[in-house]
């Protein structure tokens, strides 16, 4: 965000020395924007590393929710609210933080109606209708993933088929 106010500032510098004056004016304005450029480019530099360090820290956040039982929505809704970085180290982790948002949350929600379904099936194993099969979290997740790239990973396609061999579907 600050980067594109930065370069703002910098053409503004470098077109009030190109409007004619003095090649004396000419030359303090030249030198005033090599100045603004240089400080440009040290926070620029400053923003990517805290950008890196941010992503880094809400895939830790979020690795840390999904591990706790959590959703990570925050970390997620973050994830979400990202544009592609030119930073590779940024782009990188903020990818991993979107994969994890698509698949492993949906799949973690799942999951859980999964456990819950199974143990309502153990508990009861001649019932034809269970009300665990009408999860809502299972729902969500398969809405989730569903169409998405993840459709056919080995993670969601297991809880499928262990959710049809329950639930009948």
């Amino acid at each position: 965000m600050m980067k594109p106010m930065l370069m703002v500032t910098l053409a503004l510098a470098i077109g009030c020395g190109n409007s004619g004056g003095t090649s004396s004016d000419q030359s303090k304005l030249g030198a005033l924007a090599d100045k603004v450029k240089g400080v440009g480019d040290k926070v620029g530099g400053a923003l990517d590393k805290l950008d890196t360090g941010e992503a880094t820290d809400k895939l830790a956040a979020a690795k840390a929710s999904l591990a706790g039982g959590l959703e990570a929505s925050d970390e997620c809704d973050w994830a979400s609210r990202q544009q592609a970085s030119s930073d590779p180290a940024v782009a990188a982790t903020v990818g991993e933080l979107k994969k994890l948002c698509a698949l492993d949350v949906p799949v973690a929600r799942a999951q859980k109606a999964l456990v819950k379904a199974e143990a309502a099936k153990a508990s009861d194993p001649q019932s034809k209708e269970l009300t665990e099969c009408s999860s809502d979290d299972w729902a969500r997740a398969a809405q989730q993933i569903a169409g998405s790239p993840f459709s056919g990973d080995p993670k969601w396609t297991d809880l499928t088929t262990r959710w049809s061999k329950v639930c009948h579907l």
